[in-house]
């Protein structure tokens, strides 16, 4: 029975030093990904920002015609408020979402805690009865800094 064991014990140190082996020649595939491997995002930025322009100001048009509604939704656990809460995410879900995976998060989530969303229409959070209190350290040097400078796509978003 020794004689069994110990072949078993040796084909099995065998085996665990190929996949080693195997292991280590995958290792010495991969490679570091240089950071200008991802500069063809940032090419033709400006012109992008520019063509998408108008379609940022009409969504900004559309969100003021939203907030000039008022409140809609002043109660966040409302049966109205968690069926428009159901709603908004189909067009975002993923087509391939099965009903009854859509269905537990509907059950679990979105229905339990709707008064955690926010929708246009909503009241304003507010936070009450808590005080910050700020301590600065003796020896903290003030930073000063260069605002950002932003191009007019990104500070029109603001």
């Amino acid at each position: 029975m020794a004689e069994e064991d110990d072949k078993i014990l040796e084909g099995v140190n065998e085996l665990d030093a190929r996949a080693m082996n195997h292991h280590n020649d995958t290792q010495s595939c991969h490679r570091e990904v240089p950071i200008w491997a991802a500069n063809y995002t940032k090419k033709d930025k400006a012109g992008r920002q520019q063509e998408l322009f108008p379609q940022l100001e009409e969504e900004m048009r559309k969100g003021r015609q939203e907030q000039e509604k008022g409140v809609v939704w002043p109660d966040q656990s409302s049966k109205d408020f968690q069926d428009e809460i159901v709603k908004k995410p189909d067009p975002l879900m993923a087509p391939r979402l099965k009903p009854h995976h859509r269905r537990s998060l509907v059950e679990r989530i979105l229905r339990p805690f709707s008064v955690v969303f926010w929708l246009a229409g909503c009241e304003a959070l507010r936070l009450d009865g808590y005080v910050a209190n700020l301590t600065l350290k003796h020896d903290a040097q003030p930073r000063i800094q260069q605002p950002y400078k932003l191009s007019a796509y990104d500070q029109r978003r603001l």
